[in-house]
């Protein structure tokens, strides 16, 4: 009876341990902005129609090489039940997460010969991976989030399925991962490993066969939008690899990437091999989501390692994190199972579980917060993207939306279905835009109150506007008038604690000279802080 009450506490504090990090970044996710990222706006363009309803045409067609099949379903889900809001997915992407690390205790549980304690450190240490900060682009950018991490969830769901020997199920949840991303495409050699580890009967290999010929054919005759680029060397494809690993504990420096994504490397191989030739099945699992991770970032690694593109990326936590928690519950496992056991060495066997865990996760905690601050930071283009949006000045622009084509043509759509910033809270302009304020609601702020520093061409149709206003003005709201008093741009105030806090916005061109006022607590006047 002790020792129940015993693991039920140690499971309850796993759990409140666990949700930390998951709470942590659902709050980060609040604090982002509600307008979509980058590939989102070209992939609803394709796949909604003006009056919202989906092209199920589309949803198999690729993106920059990858079949995101579940991530259009979620975006048009949330586009009906939640406005499209970024924020509104980036909380269902943490419920992925969150599910993610669910599954990988149900793994744990199934796991022969771990011990209470040890699920429930691996069970904390894996959530503090899933959630590490410097994978926030997953969650902060939910679109991303959107794709990678179902493959991830999938993947895990397909192990479970296989180790509880329903391979047919597994099979589905294979397919599922091969059509939410390319990476999702590593869940075929990740079940065949677990299988062939596990000593599975031949008979259950037919149905991840059939899935996988089923995924490379989607693969080959599929339209992959792929751009030519030269493929790596084996020395380039595993330097790329070992600095995504690396990436999550050492995300501001290559060279220390590299080095420890090394060492990760080194003690996965080590420890997968004796357990391969000590034929410890309780290891099979394990293993197939150690192969899943390192397929996706070998994946990754022939498509990028001869590009521009940074191993250090953000988005990429995601399969290195698969890697690095594989690795921690492999050497568990090996412990369990292969140490011996004279006397009190069995006591170092929890002593080592826990080392592994705190010496991967509590660098995780205290690591990437610059990441996410810079994520945070990247938002200002937001704002400027959804006033451009609101005016109607967005479509075909590249000014807000550098590395990228064109800003689609999709306006339309989002005005005729309330996609955000269409929405009836969208405060940015306190519901002035397009409206002419009369003479008598404006008046002139006090001296010094603030500036405009700029106004130059940012778009065709549009002029940046910028400047800076004292900070206990306190405005609700900062908009642009022309010489008639119509409001013909807004523009949003930067998140600093100077005293005179910088503002940018945007307004139509040709509509000069322009005036930026401020609306305050008192709602019947604007404050006209300075001309140009």
């Amino acid at each position: 009876a002790v020792k129940t009450a015993r693991a039920r506490w140690m499971v309850l504090a796993a759990i409140v341990v666990a949700a930390v990090p998951a709470v942590a970044m659902a709050v980060e996710v609040g604090r982002g902005t509600r307008l979509q990222y980058a590939d989102y706006w070209f992939i609803v363009h394709d796949l909604v129609r003006t009056d919202g309803s989906l092209r199920f045409g589309e949803l198999l067609t690729f993106r920059n090489e990858h079949p995101v099949v579940v991530a259009k379903l979620l975006y048009w889900l949330n586009l009906r039940a939640a406005h499209g809001s970024n924020v509104a997915l980036g909380i269902v992407v943490v419920a992925i997460a969150a599910a993610e690390v669910v599954v990988y205790g149900l793994l744990l549980r199934a796991t022969a010969g771990l011990r209470t304690a040890d699920r429930c450190l691996a069970v904390a240490a894996t959530s503090f991976v899933v959630f590490a900060p410097h994978g926030a682009w997953n969650f902060l950018k939910a679109m991303s989030g959107a794709a990678w991490l179902p493959a991830n969830l999938l993947c895990l769901v397909a192990l479970l399925l296989l180790r509880r020997e329903r391979p047919i199920l597994a099979a589905v949840a294979g397919l599922g991962a091969s059509v939410s991303y390319g990476t999702g495409a590593a869940v075929w050699p990740a079940l065949l490993v677990a299988a062939l580890v596990a000593r599975r009967p031949r008979r259950d290999l037919i149905p991840m066969a059939v899935g996988a010929v089923a995924t490379a054919l989607l693969h080959l005759t599929a339209d992959t939008n792929q751009v030519a680029t030269d493929r790596p060397s084996p020395v380039e494809l595993v330097s790329y690899l070992v600095k995504m690993l690396g990436s999550l504990l050492a995300p501001g420096s290559e060279g220390t990437a590299a080095l420890i994504g090394s060492i990760g490397l080194v003690a996965l191989f080590g420890t997968a091999a004796l357990l391969v030739v000590r034929r410890v099945e309780a290891a099979a699992p394990w293993l197939g989501v150690a192969t899943f991770g390192l397929g996706g970032l070998a994946l990754m690694s022939w498509g990028r390692a001869t590009t521009i593109v940074s191993p250090l990326q953000s988005r990429y936590a995601a399969p290195a994190g698969a890697v690095w928690i594989a690795t921690i519950v492999l050497v568990t496992v090996a412990a369990r199972h292969l140490v011996p056991r004279p006397e009190g060495a069995a006591r170092l066997v929890p002593a080592v579980a826990a080392s592994l865990a705190i010496l991967v996760a509590v660098p995780l905690a205290w690591t990437g917060h610059d990441t996410v601050e810079r994520l945070h930071a990247g938002e200002a283009i937001q704002d400027q993207l959804e006033i451009a949006i609101r005016l109607g000045i967005a479509d075909g622009s590249t000014a807000l939306f550098p590395g990228y084509q064109p800003f689609p043509e999709v306006t339309p759509m989002l005005e005729a279905t309330g996609h955000y910033p269409f929405v009836a809270d969208w405060d940015r302009d306190c519901d002035l835009l397009g409206t002419t304020v009369p003479a008598d609601r404006l008046e002139d702020a006090p001296r010094r109150s603030g500036s405009i520093n700029r106004v130059e061409p940012l778009l065709d149709g549009g002029v940046l506007v910028a400047g800076g206003i004292r900070r206990e003005l306190a405005p609700r709201c900062v908009v642009v008038l022309d010489p008639d008093g119509v409001v013909v741009g807004a523009a949003v105030l930067a998140d600093s604690d100077r005293p005179r806090t910088p503002y940018r916005g945007v307004a139509l061109a040709d509509r000069g000279p322009y005036r930026v006022a401020v609306s305050t607590d008192d709602r019947d006047r604007l404050l006209v802080i300075g001309q140009r």
